[in-house]
């Protein structure tokens, strides 16, 4: 059996990262994923980061170097078209 390409749903989401506090140390964010397609998606978000996230809330990741891969929890991962949800997550600087 071969692997078949991903469907259309698989499209990306738009991202919009705001820092909403930062103490030099470490720093907390708020994402916004939004769905511009006009179709429904689960979203996933890979983000570039080269600090450690501690907290994260209303979402789910791993990290790995400097990539945390960040997708919706259960209720709020199907996106719809034009739908936005926001997760947010606080982080260490690497020193």
């Amino acid at each position: 059996m071969s692997a078949s390409p991903l469907p259309a749903q698989a499209s990306a989401a738009m991202t919009h990262l705001t820092v909403r506090s930062d103490w030099g140390s470490g720093y907390c964010a708020d994402v916004q994923v939004s769905n511009p397609h006009p179709f429904s998606l689960v979203w996933q978000v890979s983000l570039p980061i080269h600090d450690t996230i501690h907290t994260l809330w209303d979402a789910v990741y791993t990290q790995q170097g400097h990539e945390a891969v960040i997708s919706g929890a259960t209720w709020n991962k199907l996106l719809a078209p034009g739908q936005a949800t926001v997760f947010g997550f606080c982080a260490r600087r690497q020193q």
